[in-house]
């Protein structure tokens, strides 16, 4: 296939909400055409759709230093990260976006996000302080390890979340991971303290609060078992 037929059908499928097949397409077409902007934002913008931010900057950031002043770009880049938590980035590409001569309805949303920082510090989880390279590394080795669960390797998940916990030691998803891999090798004593900490970072997270429950149970802590089962059963 040209570049054209390409992005014609990867364009088909994100308009029908098929962004898996589109990913797939875009893939593919980018091995071709690697410098194809095009190509580049729409895949930027299934990652976006299916919420996988920190794919969608990396694309944007291809994208940006072949074509710099491009607003659309910019704009995009500052929204991902926004949405990645990184609200000082965003700052960032957002009024180079509006330094780029944007569209007016381009230009009003920018202004609009800009105008709104307060309103994003007091709902988002607090921003990363760490670098965008260190925040690509935790995802790199967050999604490994995610494979790695799920194909019940066990050692090697636990290694990569500790990876993610070294940049990051209050990575929840990670910590709460090491102690669902310790339970599925039945060792809940050795569980116990990550889903107490993932717990206490994220206590609205039913899923720790469940863990902690089953934690308690398998060790015969039932009367603490109960306890957790019972607020969970009032959310």
């Amino acid at each position: 296939m040209n570049k054209d037929e390409y992005f014609d059908i990867a364009t088909e499928y994100y308009e029908d909400k098929r962004f898996g097949e589109a990913i797939d397409i875009l893939e593919e077409a980018l091995e071709k055409y690697p410098e194809d902007v095009d190509i580049l934002l729409l895949l930027a913008g299934c990652y976006i759709e299916i919420t996988r931010f920190i794919d969608a900057i990396k694309i944007l950031l291809v994208a940006d230093k072949l074509e710099p002043d491009d607003a659309t770009i910019n704009y995009n880049l500052g929204f991902a990260l926004l949405c990645a938590g990184r609200l000082d980035d965003c700052y960032v590409y957002l009024e180079k976006c509006l330094k780029c001569n944007p569209p007016k309805e381009v230009k009003k949303m920018a202004t609009n996000m800009l105008n709104s920082g307060e309103e994003f510090k007091s709902k988002l989880e607090k921003s990363e302080s760490i670098t965008l390279e260190d925040e690509f590394e935790k995802y790199e080795n967050f999604t490994k390890a995610q494979e790695f669960l799920y194909n019940k390797q066990f050692d090697k998940a636990i290694l990569l979340y500790n990876r993610v916990l070294d940049i990051n030691p209050n990575h929840y998803q990670s910590v709460q991971n090491i102690g669902t891999a310790y339970i599925l090798q039945n060792q809940p004593e050795k569980a116990l303290p990550y889903f107490e900490k993932s717990y206490s970072l994220h206590p609205t997270d039913n899923l720790c609060l469940a863990n902690l429950a089953y934690a308690h149970y398998k060790i015969g802590n039932f009367e603490k078992s109960d306890g957790y089962f019972q607020e969970l059963e009032k959310r």
